[in-house]
């Protein structure tokens, strides 16, 4: 998988030129490191997808550790992580909660990107009341900042759409109640002053 323009490379210049044939060897040996590391993150997959706790847990600890280093693979290994915030397990879920926090404290360039991928499985067809809470409990934990208006707008409409959801389907209990309430009260304060955010209820 080249991602570099070798077609671009003048190859009948390659015994003359040393430094060519050194950038295509790097090129080689990158292309090959990817495929390697694609591997390797597919197998992390499948040792996450094991029902050992234990197991769960260090794949998914080893999908942080990788996020956090370079950005490679970040797609699947994020969604690798926020799907465990469904796991039934509830010692995984929690432990999954606190490793995405982790995260976006030393990424905070991520929070969008992560914030987007938790919302995609909130509004998931037949996604469990069970998940959707742990999600609502990530996110009203992250960090945000006073720079961080059009975030906290973000988090709002998540909030104030899941609890029309929940109520429309009947859904609501006062567990999820208490969390969106102080979710929504939390956003708001960082979110003051952004026009474009819809508060009604």
């Amino acid at each position: 998988k080249f991602q570099r323009p070798v077609d671009k490379v003048n190859l009948s210049s390659l015994n003359k030129d040393s430094n060519l044939k050194r950038k295509l060897i790097l090129w080689k040996f990158e292309s090959d490191l990817k495929v390697v590391y694609e591997k390797f993150v597919t197998a992390i997959e499948r040792l996450a997808g094991e029902n050992i706790e234990k197991l769960g847990i260090l794949s998914c600890r080893c999908a942080l550790e990788l996020l956090i280093a370079r950005a490679e693979q970040e797609q699947k290994l994020l969604s690798l992580l926020i799907n465990k915030l469904g796991h039934p397990n509830k010692t995984l879920a929690t432990r999954i909660c606190g490793y995405l926090l982790q995260l976006t404290r030393k990424q905070p360039l991520m929070r969008p990107i992560v914030v987007k991928e938790v919302e995609r499985l909130i509004y998931r067809k037949n996604i469990s009341c069970h998940t959707q809470l742990h999600a609502i409990s990530f996110l009203s934990q992250m960090n945000l900042h006073g720079c961080d208006s059009t975030l906290a707008s973000t988090l709002l409409n998540i909030y104030i759409g899941l609890f029309r959801m929940l109520v429309l389907n009947k859904k609501m209990d006062d567990k999820m109640l208490n969390v969106l309430l102080s979710a929504t009260n939390r956003a708001f304060s960082f979110a003051k002053g952004f026009l474009y955010c819809e508060f009604s209820i």
